[in-house]
């Protein structure tokens, strides 16, 4: 043993000595790779900072904040405001300051105190405490999410951005087909209900995945397969392809009756009919001659459960020709579950905001780069905060060989079947202020707002203590902060100041898109369903001429179109208007008021459009279309501008008449059926027999009749 030690030792110094000019070698080459490594370090950072900075112009760019700058806020947490009812709010509180800047727990923070519902507060709760969740979990809160009308899930571009490689949401024009009978929205909703989970398909294809995907776990752990392992492998691989034959004849027994339709007939499609029935004779045969390989082999091997299983699964897609898009598209075959799918079946998302993330990414190519909160009302005075999502689309990568070597670069005019859609498009989706939170959470982006609102809307808060035991409650994973001004309270979007004392209000409103949601803190005076009226067609009709159209601002045809009986759709937000006025585009509150108002202003304003764009086809059209109520109301016009006060009367007492036949004043004439409108004869015989009778002669029981 000595001798062993004395033997090694001295190799060991012989060594030494032979590797003396190699040390420094040695250290130069770690040297080096400490300097590469630094600087492949630097280089991710440079690539992070100049993503961050494309994406803050490209929001700017998309956002057009007025001469103003975009500031970040971050979510601290929760708080409660009390309307004039003594009822409480749950709001959301965010602030530049972030909750890693190190601020004492007492500091005071001017945060913007958001209200949401109690439903909103819940999805919320459940992205910051960021936990995996089950599935029956999941599926209870996706319609929290998904049934809101004219939000997040409603706005996305299902229509336009699903991707659609086979191109199959086109006519037989191969036009597109129109957006309500797209079925992008349709496989997302279904998403949201649980289709297509992932690693729980039962299908044939994803059966076959994993087994084998069973099978090769097996053959990679140390313990090894047992003959009673590999004989009940070989069982349940003989199940599924019994099931595929199975399919594939009911499959083929469809496709005899489609052709002998087709034959009896005499359609154009039947070639390619026979050719579909070929081809699933062709599957069934393969199915069966590997079921056949199965049963003559003693010893099955794995090798060979594999190659079956892979077919098996080539087989559900129809060797990929038939392979789904994305996961739940409809028309297609199930996706086939990956390994990373089965593994993560068990609790794959923490929110349905993470399940919408996903779906983002698969089905509409696309990525979160950022969120906003913006002031959605055109009420004076009034500030409600609502939220917006912008996505990038993904650009397509495709390979180049230079000088040989590969170079991947960003294929910009792949469109996956989406007709004008290119790689680095931009998209603005309007939403909640708390799904703009939420995906801001879930994506990791930040959140952004103009700094004149921020500084408009803003109070001072304080964190309260929190208590240090844990509870179950998914409420308790928000802090709490509250106002210092404890005697703060919150109106609704559309109530008024009290002015006779010194109420302390919030900035910020209760958005009235959320009116059914608080219903019982407010009086009857409020607008509600049960105060619309019940009338066949619209009784109000406020702008009588197109001077008096003309002299509304902005604001008064917010108003205007919110007290209109016969309007039910959704204002837009002063950006969108800011915008339109900035490229010279449409004003789109008279896009929602113009086919809401007197037929005659109507006709009025889009003659002088046409004179003004010159196109003097629709010019032609308008004034021949003229009705009868306004060719006397431009008489009468024309013969008060003449100064035949008399004449002018007439015409004005027509204009009545024609006024008081007309079932709805603002439709055009001839647009409903005529026999809703009072006959003219019996009204003038009417009028005529009314105005000859004498008041005088009933007395005082015509008194205040006129």
């Amino acid at each position: 043993a000595s001798t062993t030690w004395k033997y090694l030792l001295l190799s060991c110094i012989a060594l030494s000595s032979s590797c003396t000019g190699f040390i420094p070698k040695l250290h130069s080459v770690r040297y080096q790779a400490v300097s590469l490594r630094a600087s492949f370090n630097d280089l991710q950072r440079l690539e992070a900072l100049r993503e961050e900075e494309t994406r803050e112009a490209l929001i700017e760019a998309i956002v057009q904040p007025e001469n103003d700058e975009l500031l970040k806020v971050n979510f601290l947490g929760r708080a409660e405001l009390r309307t004039r009812n003594n009822d409480t709010v749950p709001c959301l509180v965010l602030s530049p300051t972030s909750p890693q800047d190190g601020t004492s727990p007492d500091a005071l923070v001017e945060s913007l105190v958001m209200p949401i519902t109690l439903a909103q507060l819940k999805l919320t709760s459940f992205v910051c405490q960021a936990k995996p969740l089950s599935k029956s979990v999941c599926l209870t809160l996706n319609p929290l999410l998904v049934n809101r009308d004219g939000s997040l899930f409603d706005n996305l571009p299902w229509s336009t951005w699903t991707i659609d490689p086979q191109l199959r949401n086109r006519d037989a024009a191969f036009n597109n087909v129109l957006p309500k009978f797209h079925l992008g929205k349709r496989d997302a909703y279904n998403r949201f209900m649980g289709k297509d989970w992932k690693g729980r398909s039962v299908t044939l294809g994803n059966m076959a995945m994993r087994l084998r995907y069973m099978l090769e776990q097996d053959e990679k752990s140390d313990s090894t397969t047992t003959p009673n392992d590999s004989s009940s492998q070989a069982v349940l691989a003989k199940r599924v392809l019994d099931l595929q034959i199975r399919e594939l004849e009911m499959d083929l027994a469809e496709w005899d009756y489609q052709v002998a339709i087709a034959r009896n007939n005499a359609p154009d499609n039947l070639v390619e009919l026979e050719q579909s029935r070929h081809e699933c004779q062709e599957r069934m045969a393969q199915a069966k001659q590997a079921l056949l390989d199965l049963n003559n082999q003693s010893s099955i091997q794995n090798d060979a459960l594999f190659q079956v299983l892979h077919k098996i699964a080539n087989m559900t897609t129809d060797q990929g020709r038939n392979a789904a898009p994305y996961r739940g598209a409809m028309g297609y075959a199930p996706l086939l579950d990956t390994k990373d799918d089965i593994d993560e079946s068990i609790l794959p998302y923490t929110s349905p905001y993470d399940l919408l993330k996903e779906i983002i990414s698969n089905q509409l190519n696309a990525q979160v780069i950022g969120t906003i909160l913006e002031n959605a009302s055109l009420m004076q005075g009034t500030l409600v905060l609502g939220g917006a999502v912008i996505l990038r689309r993904k650009s397509a990568k495709k390979t180049m060989t230079i000088n040989g070597e590969e170079l991947s670069i960003n294929d910009e005019d792949e469109d996956y079947g989406n007709e004008g859609v290119q790689g680095g498009e931009i998209y603005l989706v309007e939403c909640d202020g708390d799904e703009a939170v939420g995906m801001s959470l879930a994506c990791d982006v930040p959140i952004r707002i103009e700094q004149s609102i921020f500084t408009r809307a803003s109070m001072t808060t304080v964190a309260v203590p929190q208590k240090k035991e844990s509870t179950d409650n998914v409420y308790d994973s928000i802090p709490v902060w509250e106002p210092v001004d404890k005697e703060m309270s919150i109106l609704m979007e559309g109530q008024g100041r009290n002015q006779t004392n010194r109420e302390k209000t919030s900035p910020l409103f209760i958005p009235k898109t959320t009116t059914s949601l608080f219903d019982s803190m407010f009086d009857g005076s409020s607008d509600s369903a049960s105060s619309s009226p019940s009338n066949m067609f619209p009784t109000d009709n406020p702008i009588q001429s197109l001077d008096e159209y003309d002299s509304l601002s902005n604001a008064d045809k917010a108003r205007t179109l919110t007290m209109l009986s016969n309007f039910d759709g959704k204002l837009p937000r002063p950006r969108v208007l800011r915008q339109q006025e900035k490229n010279g585009g449409e004003n789109p509150l008279d896009k929602l008021l113009l086919p809401l108002i007197d037929e005659s202003v109507r006709r009025q304003y889009l003659i002088r459009d046409a004179e003004i764009r010159q196109d003097y086809d629709a010019l032609e059209q308008l004034q021949s279309e003229k009705s009868r109520r306004q060719i006397a109301k431009e008489k009468a016009e024309q013969a008060r501008n003449e100064g035949s006060d008399d004449v002018a009367d007439w015409w004005e007492n027509e204009a009545d008449l024609y006024e008081g036949l007309r079932a709805d004043i603002t439709q055009d004439e001839g647009s409903y059926s005529r026999f809703l409108d009072k006959d003219e004869w019996y009204e003038r015989d009417r009028l005529a027999r009314a105005k000859r009778i004498k008041k005088s002669s009933f007395g005082t029981l015509l008194d205040g009749i006129e």
